[in-house]
């Protein structure tokens, strides 16, 4: 942290108290576009995941569950529910990184999957997809998504996002929603992982469609009622029953539930108070790593040989794509940090003028 002459000489000019205050300034100026710099390294800002309290299902362990919100596909506020399509993929540097993929058809991101997926027939007599593009570099790394030819199967998915509905849920095997007024965050699994030997865990957000199809189809059809004003048990299993690894119990079967050593006097029919209704819920909309797409920024950073890859395959032009489009988001990230820098300047000459009317 430099200092000019020019500003020797106005500081030779001030008392003590003033000097230790533009020392003051001047540290936390430096301080704050370090962090800026920090934070916007690679050309998009770095973004933590908001902390949850986590309703998980655990295999063979059930849970009493009221689903909180307007269907995903009428949704009026940010804590309905809502539908992501996510993958977990291997980068270039042998890191997981998780991808959010756009409802833009003409996202980078998405012509990059829909590029190197292709056109596909599928083998009845294998139960199974045959792909035009197998064979070709990129589409290998793919369907591979970081395991090795021998332990592949013909079933592989590779990068191919998985469907989740998020959703608000009030959990009623514990009292943490209501001692807290809040609901928690429907998560279909988690793992865990050592971290600086501390262990973490690590949720699966949201749940499958196989779930809320039985949920809404099945149950909601049942009862006469939205998902919203009834509980549920849900189990997943560890062995598959049949052709289905959940099971999905309604208020009215006591004794299912009994058998699953739950009360089923917990499991309600009524619907939500007044209080119950009250309760603050997260937002789920736009939430980084999460719901949120995933900027051209990153993926451009962690998957540049895959996409350079691809044009090589196929002749397409994405590489200058991603370039082009994390050239945008940021000049979009550099205006909104001007707005913002510009708005707060504006409420603190406010505060200063309000402050001296009132030492007036």
């Amino acid at each position: 942290m430099k200092i000019t002459v020019e500003e020797l000489k106005i500081m030779a000019e001030m008392t003590a108290e003033e000097k230790a205050k533009a020392r003051l300034a001047k540290f936390q100026e430096a301080k704050k576009k370090a962090e800026e710099e920090k934070a916007s390294k690679g050309g998009f800002p770095k973004e933590d995941i908001p902390q949850f309290e986590c309703c998980v299902l655990k295999k063979d362990k059930p849970k009493i569950i009221r689903l909180v919100g307007n269907s995903p596909l009428m949704r009026e506020v940010p804590t309905d529910p809502i539908i992501v399509k996510r993958a977990f993929v291997k980068t270039d540097d042998d890191k997981w990184a998780t991808i959010i993929l756009s409802d833009d058809r003409d996202h980078p991101v998405n012509k990059l999957w829909r590029t190197i997926i292709g056109k596909y027939k599928w083998n009845k007599e294998t139960n199974t997809k045959e792909y035009e593009n197998k064979g070709k570099p990129s589409f290998e790394r793919f369907i591979r998504n970081g395991k090795k030819i021998e332990d592949c199967d013909a079933k592989e998915k590779g990068m191919t996002p998985d469907t989740f509905y998020l959703f608000n849920c009030i959990d009623k095997t514990d009292n943490w929603c209501k001692e807290n007024k809040h609901t928690k965050l429907l998560c279909w699994d988690s793992s865990t992982k050592e971290v600086d030997g501390e262990t973490r865990e690590y949720p699966t957000y949201g749940i499958k469609p196989s779930l809320y199809n039985n949920i809404f189809d099945e149950q909601c059809t049942a009862l006469n009622r939205m998902y919203d004003q009834f509980d549920v048990v849900v189990k997943r299993l560890s062995k598959k029953l049949g052709d289905s690894w959940i099971q999905v119990f309604s208020p009215e079967e006591k004794s299912k539930i009994s058998l699953l050593g739950l009360d089923p006097n917990k499991v309600s029919m009524e619907y939500l108070t007044d209080e119950e209704d009250s309760w603050e819920k997260y937002v789920l909309e736009d939430v980084p790593f999460m719901s949120r797409p995933t900027s051209v920024s990153y993926v451009l950073k962690v998957l540049p040989k895959l996409i350079k890859s691809c044009d090589l395959d196929f002749g397409t032009n994405l590489y200058e794509e991603f370039v082009e489009g994390a050239e945008k988001e940021k000049a979009e990230f550099a205006k909104r940090n001007a707005e913002k820098a510009n708005s707060e300047s504006k409420s603190e000459d406010t505060s200063t003028e309000v402050e001296s009317e009132d030492e007036e």
